[in-house]
């Protein structure tokens, strides 16, 4: 799972490579499940999502 912009949320599943993050039915807009098999992608994804929570901490 990863913190992510919405829109790049959106960019993963319409990928494959991870959907929006389902919590007591309702869709998280900014946390993604992302899928085992992108395991390749995990550490840029990571990297990025750093990146993400860093610029909006104040």
């Amino acid at each position: 799972m990863v913190k992510l912009p919405e829109e790049r949320i959106g960019e993963l599943a319409a990928d494959g490579i991870g959907a929006p993050m389902v919590m007591r039915g309702r869709p998280l807009r900014e946390w993604a499940e992302i899928s085992p098999d992108a395991s390749e992608t995990w550490a840029a994804l990571i990297d990025e999502a750093h990146r993400f929570v860093d610029d909006i901490t104040p």
